[in-house]
């Protein structure tokens, strides 16, 4: 059912080369880290509607430190490498696009999406917490376990956006416990193992 699914949506845009026309609209979308097809409201969609999508890679090419990180695309499409290089997963990515969309994103429709080379996805949902045009920013966020690894490559893959775009992320890491409670927690665990090695009567 998924392949009709998918053979439908390229014969609705293979019949138009810049707006189509339906009842209705079947769109991939990431649901519980499961890429599902959805049926979406009737109306205008455009073929370049704004897309995102985030894609662990065994190899990438530009180190970033530090959890925020930017870059612009000059066409608005394209394939963006990065490496985390930092010692702590990434659980989440917010990305600020700037401009958001086509300059009528009315009948825009916003999709984002993960993809992995390993078996397992970086993350399990996305969400578009602003869906932004030509004046205006869009905003949405990746997120749920695993999260990229430390130390791992990714990319981003835009599409359907304006030139210029002004693509800008903040991460948020796992949480590490402060030095003072690794200290305390480390103690309390030392004590307890002391205890358990002195004889009986000692004790």
């Amino acid at each position: 059912m998924k392949i009709l699914y998918a053979l439908v949506l390229c014969a609705l845009v293979g019949f138009s080369s810049h707006n189509l026309f339906a009842d209705a609209v079947q769109l991939e979308e990431l649901i519980n880290g499961q890429n599902v097809w959805v049926t979406l409201k009737p109306g205008q969609a455009v073929d370049t509607d704004p897309r995102i999508l985030v894609r662990r890679l065994r190899r990438g090419s530009v180190p970033f430190s530090g959890y925020s990180f930017s870059f612009t695309s000059g066409t608005g499409d394209g394939t963006f490498d990065f490496f985390n290089d930092n010692p702590r997963p990434l659980y989440e990515l917010t990305f600020t696009i700037t401009p958001g969309g086509p300059a009528d994103s009315i009948g825009a429709l916003f999709a984002c999406g993960v993809g992995s080379d390993y078996r397992i996805l970086p993350f399990s949902d996305c969400l578009f917490k602003q869906e932004g045009d030509i004046e205006s920013t869009t905003v949405v966020s990746f997120f749920g376990r695993p999260g990229l690894p430390a130390f791992s490559h990714f990319a981003i893959d835009l599409q359907g956006f304006p030139s210029n775009t002004l693509v800008s992320a903040v991460a948020t890491p796992s949480a590490v416990p402060e030095p003072a409670t690794t200290a305390l927690f480390l103690t309390g665990m030392g004590a307890l193992l002391w205890k358990r090695r002195l004889p009986k009567s000692a004790a």
